[in-house]
């Protein structure tokens, strides 16, 4: 599954059509309620963006991008949050990274 010690992030922008942020929004806390409960999730957060129809999305797997990809496509979960959100979506971009800070700090 994992490469030992590895963290993946994931960096997700969602530019929703006019108007239908919220609807996106709450599809996604149903997505995130079911995949975060998988052994291999680490910490999430979604966030609106600054632009109205904005949404900012930061996860933290400890998996590969290739192991998240299988699981994600095969998950009965990501199939329904694509059937209710993916009409409400005008543009999204998923990029990968590694998950594992160079600097961080918190209050």
């Amino acid at each position: 599954m994992a490469e030992q010690g590895y963290t993946l992030g994931i960096l997700v922008r969602i530019t929703t059509k006019e108007g239908e942020r919220d609807a996106c929004l709450a599809a996604l806390k149903t997505l995130f309620e079911q995949s975060t409960q998988h052994p291999t999730f680490i910490d999430a957060a979604v966030y609106r963006d600054s632009a109205p129809e904005g949404i900012v999305l930061v996860e933290r797997w400890a998996e590969t991008a290739a192991s998240f990809q299988e699981r994600a496509s095969s998950a009965e979960y990501f199939a329904r949050f694509e059937r209710e959100a993916g009409p409400l979506i005008a543009d999204r971009n998923v990029s990968f990274f590694d998950g594992r800070p160079a600097w961080s700090r918190s209050a």
